[in-house]
Order: structure tokens, then sequence, then C-alpha cells
């Protein structure tokens, strides 16, 4: 009972608003806005995966290039790379070695 006495405040104070639908080239407009919004959100997860990424992997890279997405540090900066191990100074983590890490951030984060 409550909630039809709010209605009907609401309609007689004119305190509502009537649904706009947009149809045709709007309605297309706004939903590349929304899947606009969507890709601009996981881009901004799949980033900051890949900083994570070099972060753990070669940690040198992100002190060496102002910018992890320039097109030398793309070439360096392959896991399965030798050469940029040696450009960077650092070694390729063993499996143990990642998992060790890998246990011990799971650890400190519980």
């Amino acid at each position: 009972m409550r909630d039809a006495k709010v209605i009907a405040q609401l309609v007689k104070y004119g305190r509502y608003a009537v649904p706009n639908l947009p149809q045709g080239i709007y309605a297309e407009l706004q939903e590349a806005l929304k899947i606009r919004e969507h890709l601009t959100t996981d881009l901004c997860v799949v980033q900051a995966c890949v900083h994570n990424w070099l972060d753990w992997y070669f940690p040198v890279v992100l002190t060496v290039f102002k910018d992890w997405e320039c097109q030398i540090c793309h070439s360096i900066a392959k896991p399965s790379s030798t050469a940029a191990c040696h450009v960077l100074g650092t070694t390729l983590p063993t499996a143990h070695e990642r998992s060790c890490k890998t246990r011990a951030w799971s650890r400190s984060n519980h």
C-alpha cells in the first residue's frame, strides 16, 4: 500500500520522467558508446596485466624505458628471448622460482 501512495504523490507533484528510448541511428549510437566503454575498461585491465607481467618477469624494463608500449621495448621484452635477458641484465625465472614467488605472493595477500 505504501508503494502505491508514493507513486501517486510522485505523479501528483510531477516528479517523474517519461522514458526516452532512442530509435534508429540514436539507438545505434547509444549501443556504440556502451561497447566503447566496455572496450576502454578491458584495455585498462589488459594494460595493467602487461605492466604487472613486465614488473614480474623483467623488472628492469620499467626503469630503462619510460613507456613500455614503445616498439623497442616490445622487441626486447619477449619472454622467450634470451637476448632480451642479456640486454636487460637479468635471467628468465625458472618454473620453480615462479611457483615460489606465486606461493609467497598468495600467502602475503591472505
